[in-house]
């Protein structure tokens, strides 16, 4: 079956059913007088359009439609909703408040290990930055800059976060 056998057996129903226009009919009529299998499914349609007409006529002592006398008998349906427990949005609108509230969690103002532990801790080192400074609350609180770095701007502390997140010790001129 080749590209031209495809086309116009798309059209062929539409052909069948006398819905082409004047230069389509002709383009169908031209490929089936060329072509045996498209003579073969083109005889195929026709068939099944003479069996529908044919059931069309035998079955015209209902009338036009069923519809009206099948909808007299048929009884109003019941809808219900489905049974859904009444704590489950309050649980869920729970669960998702605490996922919040742990999420937006200051952690800064909770009390650190004091600076003895952390001296004597065997799982520091000396090369970390990792340092601790005196909190707003009273308590020690650890900082990710170096001393040296804990007033500066917000910039800068994003440059130095830079400088160490880069895999060659160096970032970029500009920030």
């Amino acid at each position: 079956m080749g590209w031209r056998c495809f086309i116009v057996r798309k059209q062929l129903a539409l052909f069948v059913g006398d819905d082409l226009s004047d230069s389509q009919k002709r383009t169908v009529q031209s490929h089936l007088e060329l072509c045996p299998s498209c003579r073969l499914h083109y005889a195929a349609l026709q068939r099944v359009r003479e069996v529908m007409v044919q059931c069309g006529e035998e079955n015209s002592q209902f009338g036009p439609s069923l519809w009206p006398s099948l909808r007299n008998r048929l009884e109003p349906a019941e809808f219900s909703r489905p049974v859904q427990p009444a704590w489950l949005p309050l649980g869920a609108l729970a669960a998702a408040s605490v996922a919040i509230a742990v999420m937006l969690w200051d952690h800064r103002g909770a009390p650190a290990p004091s600076l003895s532990v952390l001296r004597g801790s065997s799982d520091l080192t000396a090369g970390q930055a990792l340092m601790t400074n005196q909190s707003d609350y009273g308590g020690v609180s650890a900082s990710p800059w170096p001393a040296d770095r804990v007033g500066q701007s917000i910039p800068a502390r994003a440059q130095f976060l830079l400088e160490q997140a880069h895999p060659f010790g160096h970032a970029p001129a500009e920030f």
